[in-house]
């Protein structure tokens, strides 16, 4: 019921012409088209937090200048949060495995870069070594994720790797910034060399997706601890780990 309340409130705000597409949210300005996302941009219109722990730990911990990965971009709204950060000139690979969205990444992440310093690779992070996954839209663009089940309300994607993605940096350091729903597990625990690169690294967790619980997380410091990054802070499910 909360959800229809929702789409029923944009929708007289459509047919008023009270409705937004640009917005400015997290400290940057964003644009989310009036077809995208309707939970989404009910949160966007009510000025509600949104992404707030990400957007805090990119302010906080990531440096002017790196050079950013960012699996998971959705609508942008966190790419354009790195750009604001991380400045005109440094490089940023951001990875969204839905077309739709993939197109509005690109117009958010851009937005005050400088020319080809970001690259939108639509894809899905997946390590069962198959080109192509099928991929769970879900209830909203946030939630969006691998799934090996497939069945309705899904799409296949090609799937790309960390190590994959980054090779344009050519074994430059950058930051990781990660949301991909629960494949984080296999991404930290198969992506051993590429760490290396990895000085900062701002990780989403999605415990209801580990079938280990605890154990899972667990994992995931021991294996990112192991290369050499700390656990310096952490919001809520969403952590950051810095080189120590």
């Amino acid at each position: 019921m909360a959800r229809m309340n929702r789409r029923i409130w944009l929708w007289l705000k459509d047919l008023q012409g009270k409705t937004r597409e640009v917005f400015d949210v997290n400290g940057v300005t964003v644009t989310v088209p009036r077809d995208a996302d309707g939970d989404l941009r009910y949160v966007l219109e009510k000025g509600r937090p949104y992404e707030a722990a990400e957007s805090y730990l990119i302010s906080k911990y990531l440096p002017v200048g790196s050079n950013v990965v960012e699996l998971g971009g959705c609508m942008g709204v966190i790419s354009a949060v790195i750009r604001n950060q991380i400045g005109p000139d440094a490089r940023h690979i951001v990875v969204e495995a839905r077309h739709d969205l993939a197109k509005l990444v690109t117009v958010n992440a851009t937005r005050n870069a400088h020319p080809d310093k970001v690259q939108v690779v639509e894809a899905a992070i997946d390590y069962s070594g198959a080109e192509t996954v099928s991929f769970s839209v879900g209830r909203n663009a946030h939630v969006g994720r691998v799934s090996a089940q497939g069945g309705k309300g899904s799409i296949t994607v090609p799937a790309t790797t960390l190590s994959v993605v980054s090779a344009p940096l050519d074994g430059e350091k950058f930051a990781l910034v990660c949301d991909i729903e629960g494949a984080e597990t296999d991404l930290i625990a198969k992506e051993n060399s590429i760490f290396e690169q990895v000085d900062l690294a701002i990780i989403e967790l999605h415990p209801k997706q580990y079938a280990t619980g605890q154990q899972a997380i667990d994992e995931m410091v021991s294996g990112l601890a192991a290369q050499g990054l700390r656990c310096v802070e952490q919001v809520e499910n969403v952590v950051c780990f810095r080189r120590d």
